[in-house]
């Protein structure tokens, strides 16, 4: 990321970098420099990652010497991640 703000990643942006759609999507979890951040994920309650779903985050830019851009990991891991409270 480049710049501050909410960012909203689809289920199609996904499949089109190769993530694997058929994980569960309540135990997403994204981290940035080695910390996890509370995501929200539309549509995660009945546990499959359709179409219609995506994850959103606040994301923070970078402007460092060497990068302007700041790396984001999405995990799909075997526990639940962090969420925005609503």
């Amino acid at each position: 990321m480049k710049q501050a703000g909410w960012y909203r990643v689809t289920q199609a942006e996904l499949v089109a970098t190769g993530f694997d759609v058929k994980a569960d999507p309540r135990m997403l979890r994204l981290f940035v420099d080695g910390k996890e951040l509370p995501i929200s994920v539309a549509g995660e309650d009945d546990g499959r990652f359709d179409a219609s779903d995506a994850v959103e985050f606040y994301g923070l830019g970078l402007n460092t010497a060497s990068t302007d851009t700041r790396v984001y990991w999405l995990v799909a891991d075997s526990q639940r991640g962090l969420r925005i409270p609503e």
